[in-house]
């Protein structure tokens, strides 16, 4: 008997061990900016080369923390690389969005009350991917919903695409858009509260119209005192530490995060891309008529270079228009309404930011006052939508969770 466990035992570890690494035929992919290849996993081996991020390498050989790979790029070499720059994930990126289509997804997030704007090649992809190398179970986030007594009302719409850009496209903007956010910031390692507020994320995205994408969505806290929320057309939801420590309670948290989600499915960033692309194709098509009717000066005018690189700097310091955040408060109206959560957080939510914003005299630049409409100017617009909202029994329930994360 304890000869028929102890094999059992055995072989468990086995199937978990195998699991763990990587063994040979299996794909694997760079997840550093660049990383080094050596002829041996010996520390001062030399190099064999150097593989780019998301590189696709096939796994020849495992050993201790290296692994044997063959590049794509150079199906001749066969040579070690630390298990440190690998990962499993498969990174899409092919990192043809320019910068000004950068700064046109990233609209709305900004540092300092600065234009966020940086170089293709200070992106940080492999903060991405540990970034999104998270996930709550269905189990959980059952538990979840009922524990907080939340509901999921279907939502009685439709999820249809505005733009011409396909899903895996859409996810690829905000891939780069995150890898430029991770490359100034830093995610802050709290992994209780990560997967607090990706449990409130899904119980807000089940009965939504949207609630899966072909890369999922992932909440996470980035390490800055700036009271801010931003969300890539990726996915990838960001919630400074500065709104955290806001934040009065889980509906007010659900209340952000929805008006995140909602950016997201109404496809804010990416509508700025589409709208960019063909303003560009028209342009293209007028110089090459200036060129043909008056000759290359007029069509190649600097001041006309200049006025469109204005156009889009205003663009990127000012955020999304008021229109669009209007329109994705009242959008969050809905999922919260849905998911089971008192609307009442989103005026909390407002208030606390005014409120926020005033003692730290942040008001009105910097962080999130220089991306978003005031406070007062959008609770006035939500009022006819939601009224006078209190908050329910239910929400106590709530708020006990909430003391626990933050205590």
């Amino acid at each position: 008997m304890k000869s028929k466990k102890i094999i059992f035992l055995l072989t468990v570890f086995t199937i978990m061990y195998i699991s763990l690494h990587a063994t040979p035929g299996d794909i694997k992919y760079v997840n550093a900016k660049t990383a080094q290849l050596k002829i041996s996993t010996d520390f001062f081996a030399k190099k064999a080369g150097t593989v780019s991020y998301g590189e696709k390498l096939l796994v020849v050989a495992e050993k201790e923390k290296w692994t044997q790979v063959i590049p794509e790029s150079m199906p001749n070499i066969k040579a070690w690389i630390s298990n440190a720059n690998i990962t499993s994930k498969k990174i899409l990126s092919n990192r043809s969005i320019s910068n000004t289509e950068i700064a046109l997804a990233g609209k709305g997030f900004t540092r300092s009350g600065k234009a966020f704007d940086i170089e293709n090649d200070d992106l940080n992809y492999g903060a991405v991917v540990s970034f999104e190398n998270f996930e709550v179970s269905q189990d959980e986030i059952k538990k979840f919903i009922s524990a907080g007594r939340l509901s999921s009302r279907k939502s009685k719409k439709t999820f249809e695409s505005k733009v011409d850009i396909s899903e895996r496209e859409e996810y690829e903007i905000g891939e780069t858009v995150a890898a430029a956010i991770l490359s100034v910031y830093t995610e802050q390692n709290a992994p209780q509260t990560k997967r607090y507020l990706n449990l409130i994320a899904q119980s807000l995205l089940q009965p939504s119209p949207r609630p899966t994408m072909e890369y999922g969505y992932t909440v996470g806290i980035l390490d800055t005192d700036e009271i801010n929320a931003f969300a890539t057309s990726g996915g990838h939801i960001f919630i400074t530490r500065g709104l955290l420590l806001s934040a009065k309670n889980e509906d007010t948290l659900a209340a952000v995060i929805a008006h995140e989600i909602a950016h997201i499915h109404l496809q804010h960033s990416v509508l700025a891309i589409n709208k960019d692309r063909k303003r560009s194709e028209i342009t293209s098509r007028m110089d090459s008529i200036l060129l043909e009717a008056f000759g290359e000066t007029v069509a190649a005018s600097d001041d006309f270079a200049d006025e469109v690189r204005s156009t889009v700097n205003t663009m990127v310091n000012n955020g999304y228009s008021q229109t669009l955040e209007y329109e994705a408060d009242v959008y969050a109206i809905e999922l919260l309404e849905n998911a089971g959560y008192d609307t009442v957080g989103m005026v909390d939510m407002l208030k606390m930011l005014k409120r926020s914003m005033n003692e730290r005299r942040e008001y009105p630049s910097g962080g999130f006052s220089s991306t978003h409409p005031s406070p007062d100017n959008r609770l006035t617009k939500l009022k006819p939508v939601i009224g006078n909202p209190s908050p329910s029994r239910a929400s106590k329930k709530r708020l006990e969770r909430f003391k626990n994360i933050f205590k």
